[in-house]
């Protein structure tokens, strides 16, 4: 996964309770859904507050819910992935793509 800053997606409606966010990305309205955040999907939301790598986020949750972050690197970096696929969170740039740059003889 890249190292670079997940973030959350501007076009997108919030109703945050604390332990229930509901997102709506509004992107593109036709295909849009609303999708029902509780526990620790709440806390990659709430972790995402400020732009971060996939590791910081999986620190920031492990610090809300009280385990090593260790434990749960993997379900977020995976989650972080979900919450790309909807459109509610941004992914790092892909950097795989890049072309190198050449310098003349």
């Amino acid at each position: 996964m890249p190292d670079g800053l997940w973030r959350r997606c501007a076009e997108v409606a919030v109703v945050d309770r604390g332990s229930r966010v509901v997102v709506l990305p509004l992107a593109d309205p036709a295909t849009g859904r609303p999708m029902v955040l509780e526990g620790p999907a709440a806390s990659v939301w709430h972790a995402l507050a400020e732009p971060g790598t996939s590791r910081e986020v999986a620190s920031r949750v492990a610090e809300a819910v009280g385990v090593p972050a260790a434990e749960v690197e993997a379900d977020v970096a995976g989650f972080l992935l979900r919450l790309a696929a909807v459109r509610v969170v941004e992914p790092p740039p892909d950097d795989t793509d890049a072309t190198p740059t050449t310098t003349s003889p």
